[in-house]
């Protein structure tokens, strides 16, 4: 077991620098990477999590529009939109990020698909959230953040769906950390992947510290849960 794992302190967050968060990331390097998040996506589970809490919310055959914040190469989007389209309902899909590789990415991997997914270039944190959604969504994005950004990025969420919102983030757990210097070298050849999914699960919160940022951020009545693997899913209804 390498040493790091063996000893690593996970009593507190350790924010570092992810390699895909690198703009001077090389294009390769980074649709390799994408790649192997969609495979890691896939197997996670991480669209049944979500489509289960959106049924649980909506009426059959209704309209349901979505927007993914942070969405990267959009595969947890496209195959959400698929799903809830093949159980009858009406979907209006949208996702954003700062990353113009990761957006054309998304658009090719969505034509190809056959969903009728947009997407746009947002700098989530710094930016306006766009209106007019009934959910939204955040998966594998809060841990790259600050505590006061995640405050500010859930209570604005809050404001700008009309409906709910949904987050899907790791956890910052032992098992978990040995989890991903194992399962990404299985689905994935990529190094930045291999690298990042490492500093990813040193970067998470806990169930409890996301639980209180969850409160800061005037979430009254949200939910929190573990979930396979090593995941926390925070759902908010608006009342």
């Amino acid at each position: 077991m390498n040493q790091t794992l063996r000893t690593c302190d996970l009593m507190r967050r350790s924010l570092g620098h992810e390699l895909m968060d690198d703009p001077g990331l090389e294009e390769d390097r980074h649709l390799s990477a994408l790649r192997g998040l969609r495979r890691i996506n896939k197997v996670s589970l991480t669209t049944r999590q979500l489509l289960r809490k959106l049924l649980e919310w909506s009426e059959p055959d209704s309209r349901i529009r979505i927007l993914d914040l942070a969405c990267g190469g959009g595969d947890v989007l496209v195959s959400l939109e698929r799903a809830l389209s093949r159980l009858g309902f009406e979907v209006a899909a949208h996702g954003c990020d700062i990353s113009p590789l990761a957006l054309e990415a998304a658009r090719d991997d969505a034509r190809k698909a056959g969903s009728g997914a947009d997407f746009s270039q947002l700098d989530v944190v710094g930016g306006e959230l766009p209106s007019g959604h009934d959910f939204i969504l955040s998966s594998l994005f809060l841990h790259h953040l600050s505590d006061g950004d995640v405050v500010s990025l859930l209570g604005r969420m809050a404001e700008a769906a009309e409906r709910g919102l949904l987050v899907s983030d790791l956890e910052r757990r032992q098992g978990g950390l040995l989890l991903s210097a194992l399962a990404p070298r299985l689905l994935s050849r990529s190094p930045v992947v291999h690298t990042d999914a490492v500093r990813s699960v040193k970067a998470a919160f806990t169930l409890e510290e996301l639980g209180g940022l969850a409160e800061r951020a005037g979430l009254s009545g949200f939910q929190l849960r573990r979930c396979w693997p090593f995941r926390m899913l925070l759902s908010w209804r608006r009342t």
